[in-house]
């Protein structure tokens, strides 16, 4: 949209233009200064007229034109076809102006929208904010003043305005966006004060017309009435004011109302007595306002009398004035006689909480409690909503159960307590065992009471009762240091004052003084011995020590010298020595067999001969004897029978006792010697089933020196030959034999006398019948492996089936496999598959197309065939056929 303004400057410019003077041409003239106005269509864009002015104006001035492609004009306005450069002069003759220029071009017309982010504004509340987007980044704010005239604002796409600036009913914004040549765009943006009211009408004609009342905001809206939505329908029987509040979204809240008049200030009413209405009543209703009256029962007095019972709804027709009559209704709702109920329990034990609730129509109306200790009586009157009524409950009080316990008492930490109470009648105790016993034991380990949880097992009441225990320390254990013997022992310990002491068993020393012994006893004799320590209370405490003498399975005595000798001539005595551990004490050592009497002795070999003699020697200590003994072995050597000899087929493990003292063996087997200390050797690499002569010597430090013998050992012969699991296979399959693991040397492949594969680790070849192969295997120095292979060659199944069956009227397919094929699997035109001999197509799985059957027999073998399912029209008889043929 063009701006005013400027179309009121080229209505001046023309004027001025119009009534100049005209000024001739002279000698020195000074030229004119020109301008340029163009003023397109700022709504569509489109053309507009481009008026050229000089200045100072003159009628004889001559005005030129030229423009894009070639376009001239001699006419001081003119409305341009094309979009380019134009160019213009003026003057007089002799005396043109300087070349003035504009650009015309294509624009958009400038366009701008308005919004706000809130339609009303709050009095004291936050303030409002408003936007503009447009295509133009020149906009400008104004607002209308109370006095109707524009002030301006700000410029920008947005504007804020605060609180202080809202005061008028209706605030009015106004946002221009400015366009090229001077045009703009503008829009309106309204904001309205929160809460103002309206009434329409302000004054009804007749009392009972309705009002339509109306509130501005948004928000919540809370009526004098009670209603919540900005605008309410309200009947209206007198003159009364009506006021709504309405608070925001931010809690800024206005209130505004009116008063709404009756025409001549007429009115109407109907009024019910005051206070509640109960069942049974009789209601006296008042009309006023008006100058007769109806009522139900045709009655016309301005009162209206009745006995209600139930719900009603009375209602009268006031006339209020010759032309307006209205009708006004009063809902009637009697209080039923209330249904109230006092709810309480009729027996209690004394000292119980009575819980009393009041019922009202089965609802809970009030509830309370109070201990209750005798027999007593409840009485309740309630007015529920005015309507009074009295209920009344008499409760019945038992007497508590009694324990009668005795008093309270001291005792010892441990001490058990034996408590018997004094039961009233029908009591039954329960302790803090659980237990229900006329008595009670109870062990005194800290002060505390003990209480017993008492039921009255006539009425169901429950008590408790408790009596304290003061329960005191028992007196302090001394440390006791243990001494022993092989037959005593003693306890010591550090005895306090005011404390007693006594020992058990009894024995030597004094337990006032701290010491107790006992003697003649034995080894590992154990005792039970007892310290009771008593204090001044008479609270006592023992403790309990097992006491063992002195064990003789320590003392140990051991022989220590050769136990195998050599007998020679000129042997010397061999020297023994007796070794004694564990002792404790002095003893005495004794030799049997042997003339000494020290921890050295010696022995004769020369005299004892070859064979076996026994040394032996006790050592006596106190009641404790400990012996040793030790088996002598004399002269003797190897013999043939003790190297034993275990054979391989290619190998020979020799064996042999241990001799004493002997510490490396020599072996020579043929040609070859080796020695070893151990007492076995391994002999390598012989040939199966051979005789081999073996030397065996010994040499050491043995008691008899080195000692040689001869033995013959044989090599076990090689096996027979393996036969593996027999395999099945196809006719035309490819069989792969292999050894079941890696077999160094030359493998040969047989079937009977014929070769087929000589150093070949692997054999493949095709089975065209059944038949045994032979693999052996041939190493250098050790037997031949043979491992032999059954193969049979199992039957390929044979189908017997055309390549098309034809399928003829009226008929079912049935096709039948022999029976010695193990799996049959057929699969139809649409994927779907069927397993059996037999194929048996129902009507509603007929399926015409290309069919294929896989079948396997007993053996694995497996075949398949493509057959097609054809429908003819007509076909012969062929009795006794399973299917069709071509």
């Amino acid at each position: 949209m063009k701006r005013p303004f400027r179309l009121l400057f080229t209505a001046l410019l023309l004027l001025l233009l119009s009534s100049s003077t005209p000024i001739t041409a002279q000698s020195g003239c000074e030229p004119p200064t020109t301008g340029i106005i163009y003023s397109p269509d700022c709504t569509t864009a489109a053309y507009g007229p481009i008026f050229g002015i000089a200045f100072p104006s003159n009628p004889g001035h001559t005005f030129h034109w030229e423009g894009p492609d070639g376009f001239s004009t001699d006419q001081q306005s003119f409305v341009p076809q094309d979009t380019g450069w134009y160019f213009f002069s003026a003057g007089l003759p002799g005396c043109l102006s300087p070349t003035d220029s504009i650009h015309i071009h294509e624009f958009a017309p400038p366009a701008v929208q308005a919004v706000s982010n809130a339609s009303t504004y709050c009095p004291g509340g936050a303030g409002i904010s408003l936007s503009a987007t447009a295509n133009s980044e020149l906009l400008f704010w104004r607002k209308r003043s109370g006095a109707g005239g524009w002030q301006y604002l700000s410029a920008g796409p947005e504007l804020f305005a605060p609180n202080t600036d809202l005061s008028l009913p209706v605030e009015t914004y106004l946002v221009t966006a400015n366009g090229a040549y001077g045009c703009e765009a503008w829009d309106t943006v309204y904001i309205r004060r929160q809460g103002l009211f309206s009434a329409n009408p302000p004054i009804v004609d007749c009392p009972g017309d309705t009002a339509t009342l109306n509130v501005t905001g948004s928000g919540q809206f809370h009526w004098s009435t009670g209603a919540t939505g900005p605008t309410i329908q309200m009947p209206i029987d007198s003159a009364a004011y009506y006021a709504v509040t309405v608070t925001d979204e931010n809690g800024c809240s206005t209130v505004s109302g009116q008063q709404i008049l009756v025409y001549e200030n007429s009115y109407a009413s109907l009024q019910l007595p005051e206070g509640p209405i109960c069942s049974g009543d009789t209601v006296t209703l008042t009309a006023s306002g008006g100058t007769q009256y109806l009522w139900p029962d045709g009655t016309t007095g301005a009162t209206y009398s009745l006995a209600v019972s139930q719900k009603d709804t009375i209602e009268v027709t006031i006339q209020t004035s010759p032309t307006c009559q209205t009708a006004l209704s009063a809902f009637i709702y009697p209080i039923p006689q209330p249904d109230v109920q006092l709810l309480a329990d009729t027996a209690l034990c004394s000292g119980d909480t009575l819980d009393i609730a009041l019922t009202l129509a089965d609802s809970l109306l009030f509830s309370w409690s109070v201990p209750v200790f005798q027999d007593t009586t409840l009485q309740v009157s309630v007015s529920p909503e005015g309507c009074p009524k009295t209920v009344s409950q008499s409760i019945s009080v038992y007497a508590l159960p009694q324990a009668y316990l005795p008093s309270d008492t001291i005792a010892c930490q441990g001490d058990t307590l034996h408590i018997t109470p004094g039961l009233s009648p029908h009591t039954l105790a329960q302790w803090p065992d659980n237990s229900n016993a006329p008595a009670y034991l109870h062990l005194a380990e800290a002060s505390g009471h003990i209480v017993v949880a008492l039921q009255d097992t006539l009425h169901a009441c429950t008590a408790a009762d408790s009596l304290f225990v003061d329960v005191k320390p028992l007196p302090p254990l001394p440390a006791l240091e243990f001494e022993a013997g092989y037959q005593s022992l003693q306890a010591s310990w550090s005895p306090l004052p005011d404390m007693a002491y006594s020992t058990s068993p009894e024995g030597g020393g004094s337990p006032a003084a701290g010491l107790w012994q006992i003697g003649a006893l034995h080894p590992e004799d154990t005792v039970h011995f007892q310290l009771l320590v008593s204090d001044s209370l008479g609270c006592q405490l023992s403790t309990d020590t097992l006491l063992s003498t002195w064990s003789c399975q320590p003392l140990s005595l051991a022989i220590l010298g050769a136990d195998s000798l050599c007998l020679y001539q000129g042997v010397p005595a061999a020297a023994y020595q007796a070794a004694i551990s564990g002792s404790r004490l002095p003893g005495q050592l004794l030799w049997q067999g042997l003339s000494a009497d020290s921890t050295i002795a010696f022995f004769d070999v020369a005299s004892s001969g070859p064979g076996t003699a026994l040394i032996s020697a006790q050592y006596h200590e106190g009641p404790c004897t400990a012996t040793d003994s030790l088996q002598l072995y004399i002269g003797r050597r190897i013999a043939p029978s003790l190297l034993r000899c275990t054979p391989g087929t290619h190998h020979l493990a020799l064996s042999w006792p241990s001799f004493p003292g002997d510490t490396l063996y020599q072996i020579t087997v043929g040609d070859s010697t080796f020695s070893t200390a151990a007492h076995l050797a391994y002999l390598p690499n012989l040939h199966p089933g051979t005789a081999y002569p073996v030397s065996f010597t010994a040499q050491g430090k043995g008691p008899c020196g080195n000692t040689a013998i001869e033995k013959t050992c044989r090599t076990q012969p090689c096996p027979e030959p393996a036969l593996s699991l027999p395999q099945i296979v196809c006719p035309g399959d490819t069989l792969v034999l292999a050894p079941g693991q890696h077999l160094p040397g030359s493998i040969t492949w047989r079937s009977g006398d014929t070769l087929l594969c000589s150093h070949c680790p692997t054999l493949s070849f095709n089975a065209a019948h059944s038949q045994i192969i032979t693999a052996t295997l041939t190493e250098d120095g050790s037997c031949p492996e043979r491992l032999s292979y059954p193969i049979g060659v199992g039957e390929i199944p044979n189908f017997i089936l055309p390549d098309t069956v034809q399928l003829c009227p009226n008929e079912l397919p049935a096709i039948t496999l022999p029976s010695p094929l193990s799996q049959v699997l057929w699969t139809y035109p649409d994927g779907t598959l069927q397993s059996g001999h037999r194929l048996s197509l129902p009507t509603a799985q007929l399926q015409p197309g290309t069919y294929q059957v896989a079948a396997r027999t007993t053996s694995g073998c497996r075949a398949e065939k493509d057959f097609t399912l054809l429908p003819v029209e007509e076909c012969p008889s062929l009795p006794g056929s399973a299917y069709r043929g071509p």
